[in-house]
């Protein structure tokens, strides 16, 4: 089985980075409409010190993927969970992010 991902990353309000990867069982980003992740979310956030990071596995059901229609290829993407195991929630959402 091949596993693709889409990986999104934007910065936090509090000057964290914050990276999430959508996994995918498909060598190719599907067509338009919502995608079925798998196994897990991957979760990178900038740490409390200068160019420490956490990384941590999060559940698919912590996410969602969707491929847009129309051109140029984009996407929009949820993540409601920690950044860390135990730690505080966030919740991020993306629309039309463009991807390759």
């Amino acid at each position: 089985m091949t596993v693709s991902a889409v990986r999104v990353a934007t910065q936090l309000p509090t000057g964290r980075p914050l990276a999430v990867s959508f996994p995918f069982a498909d060598p190719a980003l599907p067509g338009p409409g919502p995608v079925t992740l798998f196994p897990f979310l991957l979760v990178r956030a900038g740490g409390a010190t200068p160019g420490s990071s956490l990384e941590y596995r999060a559940p698919v059901t912590a996410g969602t993927l969707r491929v847009e229609a129309g051109a140029p290829r984009a996407v929009s993407a949820t993540y409601v969970g920690p950044l860390e195991a135990g730690g505080p929630s966030v919740r991020l959402e993306l629309d039309h992010v463009p991807v390759p």
